[in-house]
């Protein structure tokens, strides 16, 4: 019984927020855990149309062949999340998460996935700083389903592809740290 409790308690502490892109208007969903309860939400349609334009400008500084160093993008940045933030109407949506709520994952569609979601400014902060416990990303809410029922008592092994195409400056270091964390391991 007591096991159970703390389950129910752990439970509420979790939470999912779906993003989905529609033809017409951007929709979120709140899941609480194993899909107790299901709130949803959804955009004025003309923030479909500020989405693609601030996603294409952003794209547009990332991959401009002239600024390889990539200055532009980096001094829009701050700027752009900002105006993501106000476009997906964080603020709004995370109203209709549980105060307790301690880590959050998000599941977000199509080129939102792109995009780093967990470092949107909100109420002066920005998302991650608001979970204690973390933000983290699903592909899709079958798949975090999938995870969270699956049994994975001893888990001993890892399989990561580092840096293939030499281009993500971080990513040996984030591989190498995590692979320590294993008791046998292979480069």
């Amino acid at each position: 019984m007591r096991g159970e409790i703390n389950s129910r308690e752990e439970a509420k502490r979790k939470q999912a927020e779906e993003w989905y892109i529609t033809a017409e208007n951007i929709l979120a969903f709140m899941i609480k855990p194993n899909g107790q309860e299901l709130t949803s939400w959804q955009s004025p349609p003309e923030d479909l149309q500020a989405l693609f334009d601030w996603r294409n400008a952003y794209l547009d500084d990332y991959y401009n062949p002239e600024d390889r160093e990539k200055n532009q993008w980096k001094k829009q940045l701050e700027t752009r999340l900002q105006e993501l933030a106000k476009i997906l109407h964080l603020e709004e949506i995370i109203t209709y998460l549980p105060a307790e709520c301690q880590r959050l994952t998000l599941i977000p569609h199509r080129f939102l996935h792109l995009f780093p979601l967990h470092a949107l400014p909100v109420n002066n902060s920005y998302l991650m700083d608001l979970f204690p416990q973390g933000v983290g990303y699903a592909p899709s809410c079958q798949i975090l389903q999938q995870l969270q029922l699956r049994q994975r008592d001893d888990f001993q092994s890892l399989f990561a592809i580092q840096n293939p195409t030499e281009d993500l400056d971080y990513a040996d270091l984030e591989v190498d740290s995590i692979l320590n964390t294993f008791p046998s391991h292979q480069a």
